[in-house]
């Protein structure tokens, strides 16, 4: 499957920010645009350079010169990933602060004994019950309940492993949508770009195993395209 090019990158970008609603504009998002962009914009200089060698240039030389344009491209392409995970890394950890914060979580971490007092309430009583509290925790945005859970470990509150994942991602949809809502664009967008990174990988590997031999008169034009793209 071809990359994607310049139309359905920007297509695809403008939905994803419309999608994050109060975050359309947050700064992890349009870095992950601007890359997927950046990529799509090298790739389709480098297929315009591909094909079109120019005519005082024989096809063994034009082959090791796309092979040489191959390396470099990927190269930038690498870089360009590894500095969009780690971009993407840090806000993850911002959100997921943010998320904490709303359920009450740093509450709960600043007042221990309050917290463990709960705990204790919430482990000795009925699993049915237990689970009822909790539930009417997160329907009235109780941070006490919701905190003194939800910063520890499930079986010191009495909870499963599975009811605790459960209700942790029930309470922050309840009273975290938006940055839930951005988690999940992020995270769309991570894996458009790692699709894009996989499809010009083996596009990469395809043309630079393919003899080129088509002329053209715009060779210079694609070359130049290609290094402001490079650069």
């Amino acid at each position: 499957m071809k990359p994607m090019g310049n139309l359905a990158v920007n297509a695809i970008f403008k939905g994803l920010m419309e999608s994050a609603g109060i975050y359309g504009d947050d700064q992890a998002l349009l870095h992950l645009g601007a890359v997927l962009l950046r990529t799509a914009e090298a790739w389709e200089a480098f297929e315009d350079f591909i094909s079109r060698p120019h005519p005082a240039t024989d096809k063994g030389k034009h082959k090791l010169e796309v092979e040489a344009k191959a390396k470099k491209l990927w190269e930038k392409f690498i870089k360009e990933r590894e500095e969009a995970q780690d971009r993407l890394a840090l806000r993850y950890a911002e959100i997921e602060t943010k998320i904490e914060e709303r359920l009450g979580v740093k509450h709960a971490k600043e007042r221990p004994l309050e917290a463990m007092e709960i705990r204790t309430s919430l482990k000795g009583i009925s699993r049915d019950e237990r689970v009822t509290r909790l539930q009417q925790a997160i329907a009235n945005n109780d941070t006490s309940i919701m905190g003194a859970v939800f910063s520890n470990h499930a079986f010191i509150s009495g909870f499963t492993e599975g009811q605790y994942r459960q209700y942790r991602q029930r309470a922050a949809l309840k009273n975290a949508p938006e940055e839930m809502k951005l988690k999940a664009v992020l995270n769309h967008a991570d894996e458009l770009l790692s699709s894009q990174f996989g499809r010009i990988q083996e596009g990469i590997q395809g043309v630079t195993n393919k003899s080129v031999n088509r002329l053209a008169d715009a060779a210079d034009k694609a070359s130049e395209r290609l290094s402001k793209a490079l650069a």
